[in-house]
């Protein structure tokens, strides 16, 4: 890379480059100096972006926890990193409920695309959140397990932290969730940086100023996406002479997602800074 940065420049991008202690989907680099009055404001886009989708359905720490209580017991679920279809799901969580009653029972509508849950009669069976306001700033901020698997199956409730699921004293309840199976890892990532942008707004509350780019993920687990921008916006980055700028991944949640070290996923992409003056 050149050592002076000046007018329109572009950089080629790519993530196999990033320093070893480095995560594929969180990396810096080094902005050349810029020959130009370090105050010099440029505008930064990206372009011609290639992301591999390496997310797996489950991931470690994001979204592997089922809690419940069965006769006043907590218990838990936890699901090994993967990428699962809704059968492996099932099958999951059935060897672990048939343990305490075979009369438990999952069972997949295919044509509504809903995972219904039997629960055996006689017994106390609630599914627990841990995260009691669903619409709070937590949301955003707090590690998330729970919502987060609870959202891939369709069992979201948002209105308490615990749904009564029991079953009457004779016969087996079926309970039918209100939202759709979502069997993915994440509907999008978003492209952003360490960096205050002017002229970019996200709602997401914690990382409302620093988005480059939303990049749509219409392939599945272990597919490449090619995302081009029809129409290029440039943001206002102040003062770029000589600093680092770390680019980082985050899902349709606000949470930033990582590979951890020693694994790889690529992300290349076009960096085009275009200088505005001061």
């Amino acid at each position: 890379m050149s050592d002076n940065l000046v007018g329109n420049n572009e950089l080629f991008i790519n993530n196999r480059y990033r320093s070893p202690d480095e995560d594929a989907y969180q990396f810096s680099l080094v902005l050349p100096y810029l020959n130009e009055n370090v105050q010099t404001s440029y505008g930064i886009s990206v372009d011609a972006v290639t992301f591999e989708n390496v997310l797996p359905v489950i991931q470690e720490g994001v979204n592997d926890l089922l809690l419940f209580e069965f006769d006043g017991i907590a218990s838990s679920i936890e699901f090994q990193e993967g990428n699962y279809d809704i059968f492996d799901l099932i099958d999951s969580i059935k060897s672990v409920l048939i343990l305490l009653d075979p009369a438990f029972d999952v069972v997949y509508d295919e044509k509504q695309k809903q995972l219904q849950l039997v629960t055996p009669p006689s017994h106390t069976f609630v599914l627990i959140r841990s995260e009691p306001n669903p619409f709070g700033l937590g949301k955003f901020t707090n590690t998330d397990r729970v919502d987060r698997l609870l959202e891939v199956l369709g069992w979201s409730f948002y209105q308490t932290d615990r749904l009564d699921l029991s079953a009457p004293d004779v016969t087996p309840f079926t309970w039918v969730p209100a939202n759709l199976v979502r069997v993915f890892s994440t509907s999008f990532v978003e492209l952003c940086v360490d960096q205050h942008l002017n002229q970019s707004y996200n709602m997401n509350p914690t990382n409302q100023d620093n988005t480059l780019a939303r990049i749509p993920l219409l392939n599945g687990y272990g597919e490449r996406e090619h995302y081009q921008k029809n129409n290029l916006q440039e943001f206002i980055l102040h003062n770029a002479a000589g600093i680092r700028i770390t680019f980082y991944l985050v899902d349709e949640w606000g949470r930033q997602r990582k590979l951890g070290l020693g694994k790889h996923g690529l992300l290349s992409f076009q960096l085009k800074l275009n200088s505005l003056g001061q």
